[in-house]
């Protein structure tokens, strides 16, 4: 499929490693792009480098907190004729559920799930306008597969998957597309001192936000309905569906490991 020029894309977490990726590889397939986040400073710089390298570019930066409803009804009303959404904020805990907080709880399953339902839900009718739209929801390769210390970031993105898939059949009537594309662990400013020395000790590979970026805008032009990224989760998400106790008794082995890396590390910020 030939690369289409989107009219506007819109991408949440645009500042972030992955987001800043996506926005440098969609930066000539698109005549204007909304970037969303919350640090203006960010925004503004990553702005600035789109600019250098297309100065004809129309780019505009819009500060919002995603987890507030107000400004994600702000957000939307401040767009015109979007016929590429990007989902991709997200935030992680990195701990086991008995020592995170209820405000960890909620802003996790705020973020990852409900923000982009409901910007999604937002932005319909003007998706609905374009001769073509796509939705592209970016997940993690984590809600095929439970991982322990992940629970709440692993039902989110479960969550997540299942909305792509739920709505994308039900606009498979419409010329609105939904893409779900889920990553691995991806070397970004989500991966905290913790998530590094848990990945190095348990065997995890991590991919980079340029390597992932590509793959998105990869699966954006074949208009991939699905695609998890990586190997062997590519192959444990499938195991996990039809012998989920296989992955159970592997994941066990690496659970002694898991406490350690969480009691030994030092804590950083997420």
């Amino acid at each position: 499929m030939s690369n289409k020029v989107w009219k506007h894309v819109l991408i949440t977490g645009a500042a972030g490693g992955i987001g800043a990726e996506i926005c440098q590889q969609l930066l000539t397939s698109s005549e204007k792009m909304t970037l969303v986040g919350r640090s203006e400073s960010a925004l503004l710089q990553l702005k600035q480098r789109l600019l250098q390298q297309k100065p004809q570019q129309t780019i505009d930066i819009v500060t919002c907190d995603l987890v507030n409803a107000q400004q994600r009804v702000e957000l939307a009303s401040q767009v015109t004729n979007v016929d590429l959404l990007i989902n991709n904020a997200g935030t992680l805990a990195l701990d086991f559920l008995s020592e995170q907080t209820g405000q960890q709880v909620q802003h996790q399953i705020e973020l990852n799930l409900l923000a982009p339902i409901d910007l999604t839900r937002l932005l319909l009718n003007q998706l609905g306008q374009q001769p073509s739209a796509s939705i592209v929801n970016i997940g993690s390769a984590l809600g095929f597969i439970g991982m322990p210390a992940h629970s709440v970031y692993c039902a989110s993105k479960a969550g997540l998957q299942s909305f792509s898939e739920s709505l994308r059949r039900e606009l498979s009537d419409s010329n609105i597309s939904v893409l779900h594309i889920a990553p691995r662990a991806t070397d970004t400013q989500l991966n905290d001192q913790r998530m590094r020395h848990l990945n190095q000790q348990t065997g995890s590979k991590t991919d980079s936000a340029r390597w992932v970026a590509e793959q998105v805008v990869a699966a954006i032009n074949k208009q991939t309905a699905e695609t998890v990224l990586g190997w062997p989760e590519k192959l444990f998400a499938r195991i996990n569906k039809i012998a989920p106790s296989v992955v159970d008794n592997a994941l066990a082995k690496k659970l002694p490991t898991v406490r350690q890396c969480l009691d030994t590390s030092t804590q950083a910020p997420v």
